[in-house]
């Protein structure tokens, strides 16, 4: 309803390993050329992978707003603003390794369907 664009995917790898993702998105019309693609993406692990380094539970997060202009409904550039952040025991590890759970990124590029 409403538009809203919902993917739900379970992993289940030879190990036994299980993961999950959800991911939920929108284009929003603010002109007939101009569009706003907010969208937010979840990704669950059923089992600690420390070689991937992932914890269980939710393991991270990220949200982005992409901006695109249609020249034409096949060629559209875009801007693409996105945020990540790990979550719970896969944040520890990161941060055991010296590293940042957070990132924020700046994408631009070209939508070309063919």
């Amino acid at each position: 309803p409403y538009f809203f664009a919902t993917e739900a995917h379970v992993f289940v790898r030879d190990d036994g390993h299980i993961s999950a993702r959800i991911r939920q998105e929108n284009e929003i019309r603010l002109t007939n050329r101009l569009i706003v693609r907010p969208r937010l993406e979840v990704n669950l692990n059923g089992t600690a992978d420390t070689a991937q380094a992932l914890g269980t539970g939710l393991t991270d997060a990220s949200i982005s707003l992409q901006t695109r202009y249609e020249l034409t409904r096949a060629l559209a550039p875009y801007i693409d603003l996105r945020y990540d952040q790990k979550l719970g025991q896969t944040a520890d590890l990161l941060r055991l390794k010296g590293e940042k759970p957070g990132s924020t990124t700046l994408n631009a590029g070209i939508r070309w369907l063919f």
